[in-house]
């Protein structure tokens, strides 16, 4: 099975081969500007796993990195790339959403062994993300989905429990959407119960709960005071982001609080 860090190299590199044919020659330094976030040996680490799944060959030398990319790489670049439908895009916002929007859940998705199959059924995920609606991380054989501040907006304008709803047909995505039916539908974790949010204090009570840092609960508690104070503008989570990717239960119930404000 890839792991994301494997799949976001597949995505990296593709674009730097002109065929399927050649192969590129990477000194050190090199693979480090690969990805900045990275230290080689794990970026080695997801050109390995890349080999194993039959994406590309790679060959170790004492200072160098030769990689050669397999035509079912260049594939599946494509297949990842390629526009979907913008209602059934919309649809799996929705649905995320609606998981999302319950204290302590996540969406959540279990990925087959078989990497072909995994690549396919990641493909609608990887487009939320690509589209800044979405970001995925991997825990084990299971991908979490979180919707982004855009995401949520975006699901709260079209919910059908929202009083500002408009039909999918209004959405613009530039032409570009998610695809049909997802191949791995049966393994999607879903939850479509609904309500009506909850109130800023008990979102407060949510992070006393599960907060016990104390710098992050301070920062939640910030978090939570902007929401109460009505600052939801674009932007506002942003610089909460990496306090919400460490603290999976949070996005849930910010998502909570903000179905309450735009339904007061």
């Amino acid at each position: 099975m890839l792991d994301i860090d494997a799949l976001e190299m597949l995505q990296i590199l593709v674009p730097m081969f002109e065929s399927d044919s050649e192969s590129k020659i990477f000194g050190e330094p090199d693979l480090q500007e690969l990805n900045l976030y990275k230290p080689v040996p794990v970026i080695k680490g997801d050109l390995d796993v890349l080999q194993n799944a039959g994406l590309a060959s790679v060959r170790y030398f004492r200072d160098d990195t030769v990689i050669k990319l397999t035509p079912l790489a260049f594939r599946e670049h494509y297949n990842l790339k390629k526009a979907y439908p913008v209602d059934a895009l919309l649809k799996l916002v929705l649905e995320v959403y609606d998981q999302q929007s319950i204290p302590g859940s996540m969406f959540s998705i279990s990925m087959p062994d078989d990497p072909e199959t995994y690549l396919m059924s990641i493909q609608p995920y990887w487009q939320l993300q690509e589209r800044k609606l979405a970001t995925i991380t991997q825990s084990g054989n299971k991908l979490q989905v979180f919707l982004t501040e855009e995401g949520v907006t975006l699901a709260m304008k079209h919910h059908p429990l929202s009083p500002q709803s408009t039909p999918p047909a209004s959405v613009n995505f530039n032409n570009c959407g998610i695809g049909n039916a997802f191949a791995n539908s049966s393994n999607i974790t879903i939850n479509n119960t609904t309500n009506n949010g909850i109130s800023i204090e008990e979102l407060k009570n949510i992070i006393n709960s599960n907060c016990t840092n104390t710098t992050d609960h301070a920062e939640a508690t910030k978090l939570a005071n902007s929401l109460e104070n009505g600052n939801i503008s674009k932007g506002c989570l942003e610089k909460f982001s990496d306090l919400i990717a460490k603290h999976s239960w949070l996005s849930g119930a910010v998502a909570q609080a903000l179905l309450r404000k735009t339904l007061e």
